[in-house]
């Protein structure tokens, strides 16, 4: 993947590494290092998709992936300067983008996904300067909010970290049934109003839940072990290469191949991750990067 370069990082010969960022305006505006995939999300977008799943473990890039998405459907090209979709055959069309990071919610259990899930979509109502239909469901609200927008744009929905909520609360057994419940009925109303979206897009830790959740979104395409995507997220590279000579080179750091056991010694400072389609229909190999000794 080349390196994206506007005018604030070509200054920089060396950009500093997006270490605790993962929002793609904050990311260009500083200056720090972005790698374009801009030609996968291409690929991955209108026409030729419309409703995608991405399963990618932790740090692995899915809420900036997230993040580009939304800047590009939101029709912002100037913040994608230096990057290949710049200049391609995108269609910049501002869209109207729902979007909803699930990882940043604090859930207990059934009542409390439902109560702050109610509440965030009163938030999206007053953003987009709607009006709520009164006291209703999250899914009523979802479902209500993609209509009353459907009058005026396109519409994108993303959702960041889908199972977030089963995660906090895999020790709470008696739980799980019921979050699973109200999350199937919440993305269900994605499915109910499909004519009215034009992409969607959904990541998640695993793949465990998906199946139950995502029962009645049977036009899914699961993108997670295609070996054309394999790359979509994270700093990739075959251990050797431009990027691993950057990394090495440029900012003094060492890769250090770690089957599994030693990742909590790895200093968690940069992960790279072996792309080939035997590693995307398998576990991906991780590469730590530590400062040389």
């Amino acid at each position: 993947m080349p390196y994206a370069r506007n005018e604030r990082e070509a200054d920089n010969p060396c950009p500093d590494l997006p270490l605790a960022t993962d929002d793609l305006r904050p990311l260009r505006g500083m200056g720090l290092l972005y790698v374009d995939k801009t030609r996968r999300i291409f690929d991955l977008a209108p026409p030729k998709n419309r409703f995608v799943f991405l399963a990618r473990p932790r740090r692995f890039g899915k809420s900036l992936l997230a993040s580009t998405l939304e800047a590009l459907f939101q029709g912002d090209r100037a913040l994608c300067a230096g990057t290949w979709i710049h200049d391609s055959a995108w269609d910049w069309t501002p869209h109207a983008v729902i979007r909803l990071d699930m990882s940043a919610l604090r859930i207990a259990g059934e009542a409390s996904l439902e109560a702050v899930l109610t509440c965030r979509m009163g938030r999206l109502f007053v953003a987009w300067g709607e009006t709520p239909p009164g006291v209703a469901p999250a899914d009523w609200l979802l479902e209500a909010l993609i209509r009353q927008l459907a009058a005026r744009r396109p519409i994108v929905a993303l959702n960041d970290e889908y199972d977030a909520p089963i995660l906090q609360n895999l020790e709470k057994r008696a739980e799980l049934t019921g979050l699973r419940d109200v999350l199937r009925g919440f993305y269900g109303a994605l499915k109910a109003n499909s004519r009215h979206l034009r992409f969607v897009f959904l990541t998640g830790a695993t793949r465990f839940a998906r199946i139950s959740i995502f029962a009645g979104l049977n036009n899914l395409r699961d993108i997670s072990h295609l070996p054309e995507f394999s790359d979509l997220g994270g700093l990739y590279g075959s251990g050797a290469g431009p990027l691993s000579d950057a990394l090495h080179g440029g900012y003094g750091l060492r890769a250090t191949h770690d089957a599994g056991r030693g990742a909590a010694r790895a200093a968690p400072m940069v992960r790279m991750a072996i792309s080939s389609p035997r590693a995307a229909r398998a576990c991906t190999t991780l590469f730590h990067a530590s400062l040389p000794e």
